[in-house]
Formats: C-alpha cells, sequence, structure tokens
C-alpha cells in the first residue's frame, strides 16, 4: 500500500464520539493511525498463522515420520514440539474454513488443535460461536461437546426404548402363541392315550392326529428358542 492510500484509508476510519470527546484534531489522527496499524496487524497475525499451519503441514506429509519427529525436537524453527503438532493438526480442518484471519488470531493454538478432534458439528457451532463472540477457549468447546454428547445419548436411549416396546411385545405373542400350541399338543396327547387305552379310531385320523402332533411339537420347540433368545436381551 503506497503513503497516499494509507492516509486515505486513516482519514476515512470512523471513530466513536466517546472516544474523540475533547481531543484535538492531532490526537484524532493518532489514533485513526493507531486504528489502522492494529487491524492491519491483527490481519497479519492470523494471515501469519495460517500459513505457519500450512507449511508445517506441508513438511509432515512430505518427509519420513522418523525425520518430521527429530525436526520438531530440533531448534530448527522458535517452536516447543507440542505446538508443531497442534499447528499441523490445526490445518486439517483450516484448509476448509471459511474463518477470517482477523478470527483467526484471537483463538490460541491448542484451541485450534482442539477443534481438529471433534465432530462436524461441534466444530461449526465453535466456530459460529467465534464470529459471533470474538472469542473462543477450549472450555466453549467442551461445553459444545457436553450438549452434543447429551443429545446423542438422548437418541440412544430412545431407540433402545423403541427396541425393547418392539421386543416386550414381541415377546408376549410369542407366549401367547405358545400356550396355544402347548394346550392343542395337550389335546392331542389325550387322544392318543384314549387310543393305547382301546377306544378305535380309523387309521386315516390316527396319522393325522400323529402328523399333527409332530408339526406341533416342533412349533412349541422353535417358540421356545426364540423366546428363550428374547429373554437373554
Amino acid at each position: 500500500m503506497t503513503q497516499e492510500k494509507k492516509d486515505e484509508a486513516i482519514s476515512n476510519i470512523t471513530l466513536s464520539p466517546d472516544c474523540t470527546e475533547k481531543l484535538n484534531d492531532s490526537q484524532v489522527l493518532v489514533m485513526k493511525r493507531v486504528v489502522h496499524e492494529v487491524n492491519n496487524n491483527n490481519r497479519l497475525m492470523g494471515r501469519v498463522l495460517r500459513s505457519t499451519c500450512f507449511e508445517l503441514f506441508t513438511l509432515k506429509q512430505l518427509i519420513p515420520r522418523g525425520n518430521w519427529t527429530n525436526f520438531i525436537k530440533s531448534d530448527s524453527i522458535p517452536l516447543q514440539a507440542r505446538t508443531i503438532q497442534d499447528l499441523v493438526k490445526t490445518w486439517s480442518w483450516l484448509k476448509d474454513s471459511d474463518i477470517t484471519d482477523n478470527h483467526l488470531q484471537e483463538v490460541g493454538v491448542r484451541t485450534m488443535s482442539r477443534l481438529g478432534g471433534v465432530s462436524n458439528e461441534v466444530r461449526e457451532r465453535s466456530i459460529k460461536k467465534l464470529k459471533k463472540d470474538g472469542v473462543l477457549t477450549i472450555q466453549d468447546i467442551k461445553k459444545l461437546e457436553n450438549s452434543d454428547l447429551s443429545k446423542e445419548s438422548l437418541n440412544l436411549i430412545k431407540k433402545k426404548n423403541t427396541q425393547w416396546k418392539s421386543d416386550t411385545t414381541r415377546l408376549k405373542l410369542l407366549d401367547d402363541q405358545n400356550s396355544k400350541l402347548k394346550k392343542r399338543n395337550g389335546e392331542l396327547m389325550d387322544i392318543l392315550k384314549k387310543l393305547e387305552s382301546g377306544e378305535k379310531i380309523t387309521s386315516k385320523h390316527f396319522d393325522e392326529l400323529r402328523r399333527e402332533n409332530e408339526g406341533l411339537q416342533k412349533e412349541v420347540s422353535d417358540l421356545q428358542e426364540q423366546l428363550d433368545d428374547l429373554q437373554k436381551k
């Protein structure tokens, strides 16, 4: 930016009347210059942070793991190994984020790294909070995580409750059906016993009763297995 454009940008800055009350023109001009420089520095800080994340991430992808480990432990750059790892992790979400440089410089490195390990929903809500309030902490993210976890837990409970109701209804139906089959099987057994005691019955009728009895016994056995399975849940 040329000096002429810089002077024009400074002159176009609007200050609150409360800030400039009783100040002379020279003092107001200094205040405008400070506003201009601080705003520029804020943007630069965010831009530098974004660039640092990208450069470190690129290097990690390029070299073997052993070399990377030795690099972050060396004194090649004035950053602690943990900070370097946090910056690399940050790039995993920052590269696709619309967060501005101004907002970025308001977030600590540890906080940015934490955003790389949360769900997309929590990250989006965190960034939305940052844009609204101008600040974001790890505690803020934890609160959003707990809120998200509570929602997931509630959905899981509802799902299990629905399944329990379904299993209970099915268990009752199977139990009723099993009782009816046992009753009918008992009636057939009584008829067969009468045959053994000498009561007359046609051969055809006898075969029909025998087949029905065998079929009912299998159905009773199958139903009992289903009941046992449901009761184990």
